[in-house]
């Protein structure tokens, strides 16, 4: 019996991803095992091949914008300070207020005035946390 150079496990009966290749050869590969194929696809493997189309691209988020999603989360930790972990998901009346709210934030932006007076953070972090916190809601309590 052959056994996965990956993971151990008995080709005949490998059920892990290891071996990340297009089904038609993964099944190839386990109905008929044999060493030269298996090495085969672990080189491939080693090389650097992965199939990720379709998949979310995470990185597209941290290739630039690294610093500024920074300054939402340390927004969002200023609210768990202020107001609890989360209790922004218990608001009543949350569309009309999360709204009044990021308009109130990008008005005083638009305005000239870039940080909020009482946290010293970005008007416009703040709209975008009202944004996510909307679209949050849309999306789970609205659907």
């Amino acid at each position: 019996m052959s056994y996965c150079s990956v993971c151990d496990k008995p080709i005949a009966q490998h059920e892990c991803f290891c071996l990340d290749v297009p089904n038609d050869q993964a099944e190839q590969i386990l109905n008929a095992p044999s060493a030269d194929q298996e090495l085969s696809i672990v080189k491939r493997v080693a090389a650097g091949l992965k199939h990720d189309a379709g998949k979310t691209d995470w990185m597209i988020l941290f290739e630039h914008l690294k610093p500024e999603l920074e300054e939402v989360v340390k927004t969002l930790k200023h609210g768990e300070k202020t107001y609890g972990r989360n209790s922004w998901m218990q608001l009543e009346n949350w569309k009309v207020r999360y709204t009044n709210a990021m308009f109130r934030h990008v008005t005083a932006y638009a305005s000239g005035e870039y940080k909020d007076s009482q946290t010293g953070i970005s008007h416009l972090v703040h709209a975008i946390c009202c944004q996510l916190f909307l679209h949050y809601m849309e999306r789970t309590i609205c659907p």
